[in-house]
């Protein structure tokens, strides 16, 4: 039944009631409601809408509503865990010359899993949103929508590749005759320009659909867009973006990082070669590490001497260094470079690296390398260096470890025509951490920079059991006279260990029994570790025996001999 009633409003939702009039003049009760909505318009067209979910589980209650002058058109709840990751498209009709919105709504888990893509009735992308951007409760995009065929086709398969630090290759195809085209690079995430018009940055490009964008800034993202100029009074839409990332500029101050960035974790399954050169032939470049964390055992970096993975081996790393750094590591020639290539496996990932790249002209006078640190004792060491010139006197620094590296004329410099030079016993403190740095003098008015930081730790005093510390022995069951300790700088001891833990780190104490029962006890653990493992021996040094092993920090030494000297080993 058609009835001619009060005028609707287009796009509204309405309610209707039907009763019917009986012969006998009555009525009968009210049916309904009836739901029903009128259409925004008569002349509407189907843009597709293809949904994905990159888990394969569904949308998982999230859903973006279709909007056209506030009216829902539709909505979308994506495709279901039967579909996994495969895409569904839908055809939504919308207005010809009404915006749309697309609104996503703010119910629904997994969010990063939801991508959308929308095409024109002519094929053209106008929007896609990948999985792990966007945000719920949020409008996502507006766009014209336009229902007849325009003059001035949007440009197709818009590229973006081909990135050096200051520029990125635009190239796209050509959907109808135009010659003349506009390009505009815009920090990724920016509006589109379809939403917001520049007002600066376009680039016309003429004869050939290619254009290298530069002038722009090294390690940042970019969406890049591009539209058809059909004649100064008829352009297309615009066709975008192509996101990509220009290349660092390291020796403009760039940071070389991990694929996770200053902030984020390395990816899973990461084979990567970065190979770092200065940028004047005739420089060498440094790369310094601030951080560096990767998984222990099963990630690696690699680094080489040379412009790929075939020069010469420097060293490989894996775990947690941030107490012991990799390198410093400098090109060996003018004009050299240094390659890192990094493995990750299929599991575990970590902060990874951040580290300081400087590129200069080598010194006249060439600092030493390879600075090493020998015969370490509780108050000593020897120290050895590779000279890289021809110098036969060097300058000698030794500070706390940790402390910032010695400028130009730091105190307590020692000068030494020995190489090797031992440093005198009684100079340094038992188990503490030092750096040295190490400088060539090439005349009296040249001299190297410093090496690079080599950190040592002093053996702490009581690292082998002739020296083992005299612990008291408590009257009563309160620990009122304690020892301190520390394994800091440990190394193994020749006496055999069948106990567990690491022997390359232990330290020794003695007692003498005052009891045929006594209470050991590790007390206020700290470090890196509070997993200790204690053994408790008889005998003398070069002849013990051992009477039990303890992993817990409290042990019973039973059946002893009352005046006798016990030996325990940390």
């Amino acid at each position: 039944t058609t009835f001619a009633g009060a005028a609707l409003t287009a796009g509204s939702n309405y309610e209707y009631y039907v009763r019917a009039k009986c012969p006998d003049g009555s009525y009968s009760q009210w049916s309904g409601p009836k739901l029903f909505q009128l259409p925004l318009c008569n002349n509407a067209c189907n843009f597709s809408f293809v949904m994905t979910d990159s888990y394969g589980d569904g949308w998982n209650g999230n859903t973006i509503d279709i909007r056209q002058k506030g009216v829902i058109i539709a909505t979308l709840t994506g495709p279901t865990a039967t579909d996994g990751t495969n895409p569904i498209t839908v055809q939504v009709p919308l207005c010809s010359g009404i915006p749309y919105e697309v609104y996503w709504n703010p119910d629904g888990s997994y969010p990063t899993e939801v991508g959308l893509t929308v095409i024109t009735p002519f094929g053209v992308t106008a929007y896609t949103k990948p999985p792990g951007t966007g945000s719920q409760d949020s409008l996502l995009f507006t766009g014209p929508t336009d229902c007849v065929p325009p003059t001035c086709p949007q440009p197709t398969a818009l590229t973006a590749s081909g990135a050096t630090a200051n520029s990125i290759q635009a190239a796209w195809t050509e959907a109808g005759t135009a010659t003349t085209w506009e390009v505009i690079a815009l920090p990724a995430g920016s509006p589109s320009p379809n939403t917001t018009p520049p007002t600066s940055g376009i680039i016309t490009v003429t004869t050939n659909p290619n254009h290298v964008i530069s002038s722009l800034s090294s390690d940042t993202n970019y969406d890049i867009y591009v539209r058809a100029v059909c004649s100064p009074t008829d352009s297309s839409y615009w066709t975008g973006p192509a996101t990509h990332r220009t290349l660092p500029d390291y020796c403009a101050g760039d940071h070389f990082y991990d694929s996770g960035g200053a902030t984020g974790n390395y990816s899973n399954n990461s084979n990567i070669t970065t190979t770092i050169c200065p940028s004047n032939p005739g420089d060498i470049v440094t790369i310094e590490f601030n951080e560096f964390n990767i998984e222990n055992s099963y990630d690696f970096l690699t680094v080489y001497d040379g412009s790929s993975a075939t020069g010469t081996p420097i060293g490989s790393f894996t775990g947690n260094l941030n107490g012991n750094l990799p390198g410093p590591f400098e090109s060996s020639v003018p004009g050299g470079c240094i390659t890192f290539v990094f493995e990750s496996d299929g599991i575990v990932t970590a902060p990874g690296w951040d580290a300081t790249v400087t590129c200069g002209p080598p010194p006249t006078c060439p600092r030493p390398t390879a600075v090493t640190i020998s015969n370490i004792t509780q108050t000593g060491a020897m120290i050895d260096w590779t000279e890289v010139g021809t110098a036969t006197q060097w300058e000698i620094v030794i500070i706390p470890s940790g402390d910032p590296a010695p400028g130009a004329n730091p105190p307590g410099i020692i000068t030494t025509s020995i190489k090797p030079y031992t440093i005198p016993e009684g100079t340094l403190t038992p188990s503490t951490s030092y750096d040295v740095f190490v400088r060539a003098i090439c005349s009296p008015t040249d001299k190297s920079n410093w090496s690079f930081r080599k950190k040592f730790t002093t053996k702490p005093v009581n690292d082998e059991c002739s020296a083992a510390t005299q612990a008291p022995v408590n009257d009563t069951q309160l620990c009122t006279l304690t020892t301190p300790g520390t394994v800091v700088g440990a190394t193994a001891s020749s006496e055999p260990n069948a106990c567990g833990g690491t022997a390359d780190d232990d330290v020794w104490y003695q007692f003498t029994a005052t009891n045929v029962r006594h209470s050991i006890k590790l007390l206020n653990l700290n470090g890196s570790t509070t997993d200790l493992f204690h053994a408790v021996y008889s005998g003398t040094c070069g002849n013990l025996t051992q009477l039990y092993c303890s992993d817990p920090e409290t042990s019973i030494a039973e059946n002893l001999v009352v005046g006798q000297t016990y030996y325990i080993r940390v």
